[in-house]
């Protein structure tokens, strides 16, 4: 499908939204820009389990509520890496959707390679990842998605993360911030401070249009706060392979070892860490 994601008065000219149901990402046109401004750009990637929000905030993202197909259910609407460029006050944003962690049709390498598909729609590196969790309890999948996105990313992602809180219903933002700070769940707790305590809160449904625009403010702020912190330098893609060469290495070394018995426990353990289950 071609869809027009929406710009603002300023910006690139309209992109279209790349989206595919095969293993690849397919590329239906390639969106031109010169050096200046992909270097203005902000390149967001959406990360996180499935059914929690992500395609639906990058619709809110973007202004759009059809730039990316949202889940229902546990069965993840999307199965490729799929983008859409926008301008947010005069500021040009690439957001990139991403297959649901832990996606139950992929076995743990397939659901990595296609995770890692986004870099080919980030080809000058990353801003920002949004980690998007669902309002509430802190579940166990939770804390395996961000062990996860960790071995997928390697630990350079950490610096680059803000974790995302959805389905706030009526609650405000700056309320939702004051419940986290006072949350003592101890995997919560170890995530934020993974991520040197970035998060906050957004709502994506509820509350009609000006909510919407006064919780897309809030997000579009947190990511020019983190882009200023890091200096403008962002995330790259060579960070992957690193990632990818030590995942091969200990599946070398699980290759080398003697009983078949214990290799087949090794690589089981590799593949559990691949799906955030053990660390």
């Amino acid at each position: 499908d071609r869809r027009e994601a929406p710009l603002g008065a300023e910006g690139p000219p309209p992109s279209l939204l790349i989206t595919s149901s095969t293993p690849a990402v397919v590329v239906t046109e390639e969106v031109k820009v010169d050096a200046e401004e992909e270097e203005r750009r902000r390149v967001i990637c959406l990360v996180g389990l499935t059914g929690e929000g992500k395609s639906t905030t990058g619709n809110t993202l973007c202004g759009d509520p059809k730039a990316f197909v949202a889940s229902g259910g546990l069965e993840s609407a999307t199965r490729a890496c799929s983008f859409a460029d926008y301008a947010y006050e005069g500021v040009p944003y690439r957001v990139v959707d991403t297959p649901g962690m832990q996606d139950t049709h992929l076995s743990a390498e397939e659901l990595l390679e296609q995770f890692r598909m986004f870099a080919d729609l980030a080809p000058s590196g990353v801003d920002a990842f949004l980690l998007v969790f669902r309002r509430g309890r802190f579940r166990s999948e939770c804390r395996d998605a961000v062990v996860s996105f960790q071995a997928a990313c390697g630990d350079a992602a950490s610096a680059h993360t803000i974790m995302l809180f959805t389905h706030l219903g009526q609650v405000r933002s700056g309320d939702f911030d004051t419940e986290l700070r006072r949350c003592t769940a101890p995997d919560l707790v170890s995530a934020l401070a993974r991520f040197e305590g970035r998060a906050l809160g957004l709502e994506n449904e509820a509350g009609g249009a000006e909510r919407r625009r006064e919780d897309r403010s809030i997000v579009h702020a947190a990511i020019e706060r983190l882009h200023g912190e890091r200096g403008g330098r962002r995330y790259k893609n060579g960070c992957l392979e690193e990632a990818k060469q030590w995942r091969e290495a200990a599946k070398r070394r699980a290759s080398h070892l003697g009983q078949q018995s214990h290799r087949a426990l090794v690589e089981l353990a590799l593949a559990e860490v691949l799906r955030g289950r053990c660390t």
